[in-house]
């Protein structure tokens, strides 16, 4: 497939192998003579040819070098160009935009007449006080739509850029003669296409204006586009491209605000897993208390008032409303934490026309937007507008997708609730003024539109996603979405906050993603508690319990009360049957909080599995005196019970535990209890119930890991052979 070629065209590029590169794109020149013009392929196969037959002659050139690199440069161009215009052939979103560009004239003067000229045209209409006013802000605006859409399709489907529009776009964007909306639907269509097919000049476009903007949502669109847009294989021919990222990184504040970058992806990621907690936790209780219900015609109708509910339960609609304040409490606080919770419900509402066109995903809400123009008749000048103008908690998306969504229903909604659609509240969670104004909201309601584009755009499959996760491994995030994995990123000024974010993905409990982070530490940096207790932590999740043990001895060493630490090993311990080392962090754990019921049990356990039985039951009286009927008491008590040679005491307790809520080795040991009294029938029938819990565990095994247990009782290996051919026969005619 010629994709394919020009793929592998441009990776021998990237390696240094121009001659091998020229190989597999001549034929792709000669056999598809419409896609690009031969001149440019020629002049640098001829450059080349040059090039090589000086060096046999062993000629000296001290530019030979420089010249090599220009000629892969120019070749990655042709190579870059040839695919565009193959994707505009054969790729459908690419297709779609090239189509909607219709060769929009891009001479620089036309551009910057138009977008200036609009400006003035909306200055100018703000004088209008005739009764023509309307008719000619929506002409004004309608028309400035279709430019706008042809100029966003013309930058995605855009060639290599040269130095010139290099020069123009960056000036013309930071420039105060041009609408704000217009430069930030312009800085989404660069970073469209320089992340689609690495352009040098566009990356240059991206990290100028962010270096330059005073805007800040202009900045924040173009420090997120230059991140997603940086090429750390094209940085092996494109040596500037590694001084233009540590001029970004080294710029005030920016280190800082990678970070905040980097962790509000993670939350996009999230959206997923948030949504389904939503609808799981959340929203089930929200409908059933909500006053209102959807009829069979779609209609929206208050629910049935109930005479007898209110004589029987009074206070049922206080409680019910105070149901609903704290379901919305809980979204709130999601939201607070980062979360994007509108995603799930909002994915269902990218289905108007309006999202048909790529650049109405990127585009800042207005009210003047064409496609709002039946909106603005049926809300007016409502509150519920003006707040999702200025200080709506959704991103620009979704505000249109609301509006929009209500634009259609508001007709079959009753007085009061359309009262209450629009109005304020009703604009999502409304959000402080100065916290609206802010870089980090900003940047994250801007990555929000971004997620929404890449994983709802019918024609998303065509284009990069920059949130996509990685190929190998579904947990843990892509290349571009885990840029601090990034070599060329990873090596600068953001590298100190490389412990702060290992922190935030283990309160994300994204392991894969740490395991790589830590990985790339610096030496200092493992030196560190955080890195050793992180490093522990993904171990003891990896199942790996031995290395955890390590990590978090070693922590210790750094912070003996270190509770993270304390607790962690304990767990690792256990579960590697390092019994006496888990006994000593149990110990000190209860020196920090003495009674505690999980530290008493844990300990108990270690010290009956060092054969410390004495010890271990003044533990377990402890516990059962601090939490009587406790069901994780008492399974440590029934066991003390068995040690101590009390198997029917110990029965008395598996039974109370078996009548609730049991769990597998409740059975289990049940079954020791019965074998104990000499009841191995019933013995037998309470290990095959363990066996049908957890399906393919060998009962066999689970004997032997007790064996010391079982010999207090005088029973053998042969004991343990015959009752597990019992166990097995039973299952076999259950199953007959």
């Amino acid at each position: 497939m010629i994709q394919d070629t020009i793929d592998n065209a441009i990776k021998l590029i990237f390696s240094y192998h121009l001659g091998k590169a020229l190989q597999i794109l001549r034929p792709l020149f000669e056999e598809h003579r419409k896609l690009r013009d031969t001149g440019e392929m020629e002049d640098i196969e001829l450059t080349f040819r040059t090039m090589l037959s000086y060096m046999r002659q062993n000629a000296d050139d001290p530019d030979r070098q420089q010249l090599y690199v220009s000629l892969l440069k120019r070749t990655y161009c042709v190579a870059a160009d040839l695919d565009i215009a193959w994707r505009c052939r054969n790729v459908g979103f690419y297709v779609t935009q090239f189509q909607k560009a219709a060769h929009l004239n891009m001479s620089r003067d036309f551009l910057r007449t138009v977008l200036e000229t609009f400006v003035s045209d909306v200055a100018m209409l703000s004088l209008d006080t005739t009764d023509e006013h309307d008719n000619r802000e929506r002409e004004l605006y309608s028309r400035h739509q279709t430019f706008m859409e042809r100029l966003f399709a013309s930058i995605v489907v855009s060639c290599q850029w040269k130095d010139g529009d290099r020069k123009f776009w960056e000036q013309l964007l930071v420039s105060p003669t041009i609408d704000s909306s217009d430069a930030l639907v312009i800085v989404s269509a660069i970073t469209l296409s320089a992340m689609n097919q690495f352009d040098m000049n566009k990356l240059r476009v991206l990290a100028g204006v962010y270096l330059s903007a005073t805007d800040t949502a202009l900045k924040e669109r173009a420090l997120i586009g230059f991140v997603f847009s940086v090429d750390v294989d094209a940085s092996f021919v494109y040596a500037e491209e590694v001084s233009l990222v540590e001029q970004v990184t080294s710029a005030a504040n920016a280190a800082r605000e990678l970070l905040e970058l980097q962790k509000q992806i993670v939350y996009c990621i999230n959206a997923g897993r948030d949504t389904q907690k939503i609808n799981e936790e959340i929203m089930p209780d929200l409908t059933r208390n909500a006053p209102f219900r959807v009829n069979i015609n779609g209609m929206i109708e208050e629910k049935d008032y109930d005479r007898m509910q209110e004589i029987l339960h009074p206070d049922a609609d206080d409680k019910a409303m105070d149901a609903i304040e704290q379901s919305v409490q809980k979204i709130a606080d999601m939201q607070r934490q980062g979360a994007d919770i509108y995603f799930g419900g909002f994915s269902q509402m990218k289905r108007f026309p309006f999202f048909s066109e790529a650049s109405n995903w990127f585009v800042p809400f207005r009210l003047e937007h064409p496609a709002l123009a039946d909106v603005r008749r049926k809300l007016g000048k409502s509150s519920f507008l003006q707040v999702m103008l200025t200080r709506s908690s959704f991103c620009e998306s979704d505000k249109y997708s609301f509006v929009l969504a209500v634009s259609t229903i508001i007709d079959r909604m009753p007085p009061n609730m359309r009262e209450m659609m629009t109005s304020a509240e009703a604009a999502g969670i409304e959000i402080p003024r100065e916290e609206a104004t802010q870089p980090a909201f900003i940047r994250r309601m801007y990555l929000q539109d971004l997620y929404r584009f890449f994983n709802l755009h019918p024609q998303r499959a065509d284009v990069v996603n920059p949130f996509a996760m990685a190929k190998d491994n579904k947990n843990a995030m892509g290349d571009r979405s885990f840029f601090f994995m990034n070599g060329l990123l990873s090596e600068n000024e953001i590298d100190r906050y490389r412990p702060d974010l290992a922190v935030f993905l283990h309160d994300q409990k994204r392991y894969d993603d740490l395991l790589l982070l830590l990985q790339i530490f610096s030496e200092k940096q493992r030196r560190t508690l955080t890195y050793l207790l992180l490093r522990g932590r993904c171990m003891l999740r990896n199942a790996q319990y031995a290395e955890a043990v390590e990590y978090f001895d070693k922590a210790l060493k750094k912070d003996s009360n270190n509770e993270m630490a304390l607790r962690s090993l304990a767990r690792s311990a256990m579960l590697s049957n390092k019994f006496d080392i888990a006994d000593k962090a149990y110990a000190n754990l209860l020196q920090l909080h003495s009674g505690n019921k999980a530290f008493l049990v844990g300990r108990s356990i270690a010290l009956f599995n060092q054969e410390k039985d004495k010890e271990a039951s003044e533990l377990v009286y402890e516990a059962d005196y601090r939490y009587p009927n406790d069901a994780e008491v008492r399974r440590i008590k029934a066991w003390m019970y068995l040690y101590q040679l009390k198997p029917a005491e110990a029965l008395k307790e598996y039974e109370a535990l078996t009548s609730g809520s049991p769990l597998p080795d409740d059975y289990l040991n049940m079954g020791y209890a019965l074998w104990a009294s000499g009841n191995l029938g019933g013995a037998g029938k309470a290990f095959i119930k363990f066996v049908k819990l957890k399906p393919g565990q060998d009962i066999f095994n689970e004997f032997n890991s007790d064996q010391r247990l079982l010999a207090k009782y005088n029973i053998s290996e042969d004991d343990m052979y015959l009752m597990e051919e019992l166990v097995d026969n039973e299952n076999e005619e259950d199953g007959e």
